[in-house]
């Protein structure tokens, strides 16, 4: 797909400011205002374009994060877009699982929490997992952080996820 291409198609969520091709397929767009950025993650993230076999990841750009401890020793993490608003954060990084649980049996239970888009397995016993709302994830991160799922030994260690930039 052409740099031209991918501009217009995702000029349907608005207008692009700045565009720079990355590698591996990946792109940095800029739009003209955070609800228009808003937008074309709403409208767009899950999609699989025509000719292509992989849905699109689409996400706000987050800066590196800054973290600061709260009164209770929960480690919290407040990240900022390039427009200076605190982003939301869909991924959960997850430790814990027997070695010998399925990607399905981790997938089934971590969607009480809510909508599951995306599932990888990091290493065994490990997983990243993106939600479909930032409350989705923040859900499972205060339900399931410490659970020790039944037939399992450890119990879990679950976290929003921290993006290295």
């Amino acid at each position: 797909m052409t740099d031209e291409a991918i501009r217009e198609y995702f000029a349907k969520a608005g207008p692009i400011v700045k565009y720079e091709a990355m590698r591996k397929g990946k792109a940095r767009l800029t739009f003209s205002s955070a609800a228009d950025a808003k937008n074309a993650v709403a409208s767009l993230n899950g999609i699989t374009i025509e000719g292509n076999i992989h849905p699109l990841s689409v996400r706000i750009f987050t800066h590196k994060a800054t973290k600061s401890k709260v009164a209770d020793g929960v480690e919290k993490t407040q990240k900022q877009t390039s427009e200076g608003a605190e982003a939301e954060e869909t991924q959960v990084y997850a430790v814990g699982f027997d070695k010998d649980m399925t990607d399905e049996a981790i997938r089934e239970y971590f969607a009480k929490a809510g909508p599951i888009v995306k599932y990888q397995a990091t290493r065994k016993g490990k997983a990243r997992l993106t939600y479909s709302s930032a409350a989705d994830a923040k859900n499972a991160v205060a339900s399931l952080n410490g659970i020790t799922i039944e037939g399992n030994i450890n119990p879990l260690f679950v976290q929003i996820f921290i993006h290295k930039t």
